[in-house]
């Protein structure tokens, strides 16, 4: 899991600007955030001279796109790479960013199975040799239901329960393909990371139980939140949602931290997948009125401060590799969901998104997950969910709670995320709580670092009769804060 990278990075000292302008920030990089892009698409916008060199200053490391199969093969055994492919991964390089190499296809009709797991497997490993040394790792397809893929061909249902409780057959086409690819890939390229599934949780799991080959490396989750806070999915396992998927991937409110749990149970115990890459997820920041999409329109603030929250739990739960998606706005419709989910808009200029993002990623770039305190929690106020969503029969309303992970500094002190669980946009005040934290080492005083705003201030926790330190009515807003422990 996640160790603390200071031997991969050369950090220097970061002048914090207000969220709306990071531009003079100096390029410091988090080895384990990413972002998609699709130069592979130019005609969404993507121009590499421009788009580029903005990804190369944000605070990421990864970017994910795609090399397709059909593509890359058009007569059976005879390979080639588009010009396309070649320039965006070598543009990457040089911009000294780690490739996630998607190696996708929606059928390849050369082969009478157009998934054939064996012409796949052999193309795979041709390419993995091809570009060995410029990609960090191989993504076996996107979301292998969707797009008129697996699940046309093959049949099934999205989540792989048939109404006769057996697995969908795209299922069991997709694993026997991404087993056989791994086995090509790592005799090859053994030191090549394998990322593979890649389906909704209900879809995963059955993958998983049907037996993963240990030589993929990683498991790929697409969390988005859709219309409910970062911290969950759409996932409750409610009544309607359980009889629907027929098995349970989170808890009775959909967090992700217990679809993260859940996962863990499954990944590694069976020799299969010991990591967890989350390779898209995001928020879009169009006007709601898509009627062909699931996801919900969001302010651009919101945006912002959900990706904040969304990235701080992910690496407090030791996310191997986190990658939003998308770095750029595929178009302009404010109605299409599809071309708003990017960190700047399709003309370049940057959404708070952007600053945001690149904040998250320089302040917690040399940090390690470690537990050093007992930490509790007190709301002198609650946030109540007057709204919540009725998905598939289940209601999934906010938490309301305030989560804090912990972490380390590469100066050896302990740090502490926290922020509030609702919705953003509220027209209440910032809510307020007691925290209080227990541990050996005394604490002087305490650095708060506002992930929104990049300042920072001082304040004097209360030591208590017990021992304990305490921070009384601090005030928690809907965005992480981090709080360094001064001994």
């Amino acid at each position: 899991m996640f160790q603390t990278f200071l031997c991969a990075l050369c950090l220097t000292v970061v002048s914090f600007a207000a969220a709306s302008d990071a531009t003079d920030l100096s390029i410091v990089r988090h080895p384990r955030l990413g972002t998609c892009a699709h130069f592979h698409q130019a005609s969404k916008g993507w121009d590499l001279d421009t788009v580029m060199p903005l990804i190369a200053d944000s605070g990421l490391t990864w970017l994910r796109d795609e090399i397709k199969w059909e593509e890359m093969e058009k007569e059976p055994g005879v390979y080639k790479i588009p010009a396309k492919d070649i320039e965006w991964v070598n543009a990457a390089n040089d911009a000294g960013l780690k490739v996630l190499l998607l190696f996708n296809t929606r059928g390849n009709r050369i082969y009478d199975n157009p998934y054939d797991p064996a012409a796949y497997a052999n193309a795979a490993s041709w390419l993995a040799q091809e570009l060995d040394g410029k990609i960090g790792a191989l993504e076996v397809m996107n979301e292998p239901f969707n797009f008129k893929g697996m699940g046309k061909t093959f049949g099934g249902t999205w989540n792989g329960n048939e109404p006769d409780g057996s697995i969908s057959g795209w299922i069991r086409a997709y694993v026997a393909l991404v087993n056989q690819t791994a086995d090509a890939v790592k005799a090859v390229t053994p030191d090549l990371k394998i990322i593979g599934l890649g389906a909704e949780p209900p879809a995963n799991h059955r993958m998983l139980d049907l037996g993963i080959s240990p030589k993929v490396d990683g498991l790929a989750d697409h969390p988005y939140s859709r219309r409910v806070i970062p911290e969950q999915v759409l996932y409750a396992a409610g009544e309607g949602i359980l009889r629907r998927d027929g098995i349970a991937v989170a808890d009775e409110q959909g967090t992700f931290r217990s679809v993260v749990d859940l996962y863990r149970q499954k990944i590694g115990a069976d020799g299969g997948p010991k990591e967890f890459w989350i390779t898209e997820t995001g928020f879009t920041t169009y006007s709601g009125l898509d009627t062909h999409t699931i996801h919900a329109g969001f302010t651009e603030e919101a945006q912002a401060k959900y990706l904040q929250r969304k990235i701080v739990e992910a690496l407090g739960l030791d996310i191997d590799v986190f990658i939003q998606y998308a770095f750029k706005d595929d178009g302009v419709n404010p109605n299409n969901a599809q071309h708003h989910f990017g960190l700047i808009r399709y003309d370049l200029s940057k959404k708070p998104a952007y600053a945001a993002v690149k904040r998250v990623a320089q302040s917690m770039a040399a940090f390690a997950t470690e537990s050093r305190a007992e930490v509790n929690v007190y709301p002198l106020a609650s946030r109540v969910d007057y709204w919540p969503i009725v998905w598939d029969g289940t209601r999934i309303a906010a938490p309301g709670s305030i989560p804090v992970y912990q972490f380390v500094n590469d100066a050896g002190e302990s740090v502490l995320s926290i922020w509030s669980a609702e919705r953003v946009g509220s027209d209440q005040y910032f809510r307020r709580a007691d925290v209080e934290i227990i541990r050996d080492q005394p604490i002087s005083k305490i650095e708060v670092l506002d992930l929104w705003t990049g300042e920072t201030r001082l304040i004097e926790p209360k030591k208590t009769s017990s021992g304990a330190y305490l921070i009384e009515q601090m005030e928690v807003p809907d965005y992480p804060l981090l709080l360094t422990l001064k001994n």
